[in-house]
């Protein structure tokens, strides 16, 4: 006769993966643990219910002994199994079945003895059965006590087949011969994505491989959200990357306490206004210039950010420049105005002188002032040409045009030239690849045109043309020597900055 056995152990999954394993870069680890485990639990759950078919076996043949005992038709036999079978709580008391066994049968009183004694032993493998289903309950998690009690419920249901073992369930749906099958979906449903990524669940779910792949790939990618406009950054934000690809503004934020521990996003200047940030970093309104990429972070009590990719901003008009955070230093090319042309002399003007600079983070105001030269005005009669205005940087200023029976550059009073070799930048008369800003061209001639400055204006053709001004950056005016006309103008300078990360 089959021996009733205790219940196997149950090793436990792990635990489910939190919002707050991103951050520390354990998401994918703790999810492939949990599947693995998950796996293992699942095989000690078959265990399990092969175990409770083991005792419901037994169960069954301490029935089928009563039966043999009793001797008398296939009836009282069928109805004695079912005393067994109400040992498991789904049939009625095996007193009340071996009483209804007695009466039918009209044996002698030493059968009723014997079929009495049958059904105390079946009640016996009843406690005993329900002592292995309730350490077994005991052992199981909430994640799978549903499954557990389906798969015991329907293991003891199947003891009433009276013809061979039991071969097969299926769970909350009857009794079923066949092979023995337990699939993940008989002991809970799937979760999704949402319910995965939260990593609270408040029923016993299983994640399927393709459930959590899309977890894994769900959590992976950023969603890009254009915006010319402010519209507060929200919790609902975080992962984004907020793409600004117009607009002068304000771009604010919800409180650190609302965005919470955890929250982040990219947020980028692709267009060519200014943003300002109202308060990160331990700074305040402090400015995102064009081009410049930075990853915003959260937790909880401070907003911080990190620079991805380094600004670069164009002040073709003075103004103020505000240092942004993040930064290792700046480096930037300045220009200032262009001379006119001269009036009938054979002397060409020189384009605005340039000043390429660096400057460590460190060195740099919070906040700069930026003084854009002007171009020199064209003149109508037999003079040198107007010299260009003197552009500036804080302490940076560019070189100032000189006349005496030829053009030079001289220092600006109080200014302090930094470049990279000490000392300014050399003219751009008649150095294609210079920096300064092109020389004008005399009068028949073409301006020159350098590496980065702008070009100088044609001098007045003998056609009658009209001497031409020079072009932005720095570019100086062509010359006339036909009187009462006028020669070309200056152009105005010029600052390019960019950040260095």
């Amino acid at each position: 006769m089959t021996n009733i056995v205790p219940v196997p152990p149950l090793r436990l999954s792990s635990r489910f993966p939190t919002n707050a394993d991103r951050p520390s870069g354990q998401w994918n680890n703790v999810v492939v643990e949990w599947g693995e485990t998950t796996r293992t639990m699942s095989s000690d759950l078959h265990a399990v219910a092969q175990n409770v078919l083991n005792n419901a076996t037994a169960a069954n043949e301490r029935a089928a002994a009563a039966q043999a005992a009793q001797g008398v038709a296939t009836t009282e036999a069928n109805r004695a199994t079912a005393q067994a079978d109400a040992a498991m709580g789904y049939r009625n008391t095996a007193g009340v079945h071996a009483t209804t066994a007695t009466t039918q049968a009209g044996i002698a009183t030493t059968k009723a003895g014997e079929a009495a004694a049958s059904a105390a032993q079946a009640n016996s493998s009843k406690i005993a059965t329900q002592q292995i289903a309730d350490n077994a309950q005991t052992q199981t998690t909430a994640a799978v006590q549903q499954a557990t009690t389906q798969a015991v419920r329907a293991e003891t249901a199947a003891a009433s087949i009276e013809d061979g073992p039991i071969t097969s369930l299926t769970v909350n749906s009857g009794v079923k011969t066949g092979a023995v099958t337990l699939a993940l979906s008989d002991m809970g449903d799937q979760a999704t994505d949402a319910q995965m990524q939260s990593g609270a669940l408040v029923t016993p779910l299983l994640m399927s491989p393709a459930n959590v792949r899309a977890a894994v790939l769900a959590n992976s990618r950023i969603q890009r959200v254009a915006r010319t406009s402010n519209t507060q950054l929200q919790a609902a934000d975080s992962g984004k990357l907020i793409d600004i690809t117009s607009g002068t503004f304000t771009q604010t934020f919800a409180a650190v306490a609302t965005l919470g521990n955890g929250w982040w996003c990219y947020l980028q200047n692709s267009g060519t206004g200014d943003i300002t940030i109202p308060s990160s970093d331990g700074r305040n309104n402090w400015i995102m210039y064009p081009g410049e990429v930075r990853l915003f972070q959260c937790d909880g009590t401070t907003l911080r950010s990190v620079v991805v990719k380094g600004f670069y901003r164009v002040f073709t008009t003075s103004g103020t420049f505000i240092k942004p955070p993040g930064y290792a230093a700046f480096e930037g090319l300045l220009w200032g105005g262009g001379c006119s042309g001269s009036g009938g002399a054979l002397i060409v003007s020189p384009g605005g002188p340039c000043e390429r600079f660096f400057i460590s983070f460190a060195d740099l105001s919070e906040s700069t002032s930026v003084v854009i030269g002007a171009g020199g005005l064209g003149i109508t009669g037999p003079a040198a040409g107007n010299p260009g205005g003197v552009s500036s940087f804080g302490d940076i200023s560019t070189c100032r045009v000189v006349w005496n029976t030829w053009p030079r550059w001289e220092l600006a009073p109080g200014s302090s030239v930094q470049t990279y070799d000490g000392r300014p930048q050399t003219s751009g008369l008649n150095v294609a690849g210079g920096l300064a800003g092109g020389s004008g061209g005399l009068a028949g001639g073409l301006g020159t045109k350098t590496l980065h400055g702008g070009r100088g204006g044609d001098g007045r053709t003998a056609a009658g043309v009209d001497a031409q001004n020079g072009q932005a950056p720095g570019g100086a005016g062509g010359n006339t020597e036909t009187p009462g006309t006028s020669s070309g103008a200056g152009a105005r300078g010029e600052l390019r900055l960019w950040g260095i990360i």
